[in-house]
């Protein structure tokens, strides 16, 4: 287990998947620490990732819940997001993972 907090924010000019995470992730895999990535975006390569990830479990897990709609579907959105900031809450508090990953967060 790590034992010093740190937080590294990566941004880009587009509002889709930012796959430099991604790869700090497979970096933790191979040394032997478990990694949680939230996805809020969608992308076309996600299956591939997810497949990819399967791979890799227990140390990378990647839960994908997409948030995107019109502004007709503003509480469902809002409702999907609250519940994977939850669902990431609760599995970083769980100590399970040693790195916690919100991924697509920027345009929330």
């Amino acid at each position: 287990m790590l034992k010093k907090g740190l937080v590294q924010v990566y941004t880009g000019s587009t509002e889709l998947f930012n796959f430099a995470p991604l790869g700090l992730s497979l970096r933790a895999a191979g040394q032997g620490l478990k990694t949680l990535v939230t996805c809020f975006a969608t992308h076309e390569f996600m299956d591939g990732a997810e497949k990819a990830s399967s791979l890799l479990k227990p140390h990378l897990v990647i839960d994908h819940t997409p948030v995107e709609g019109d502004a007709s579907s503003g509480s469902k959105i809002r409702d999907r997001v609250l519940a994977s900031f939850r669902n990431a809450r609760t599995a970083l508090c769980s100590g399970q993972y040693d790195m916690l990953i919100l991924n697509g967060i920027n345009p929330l």
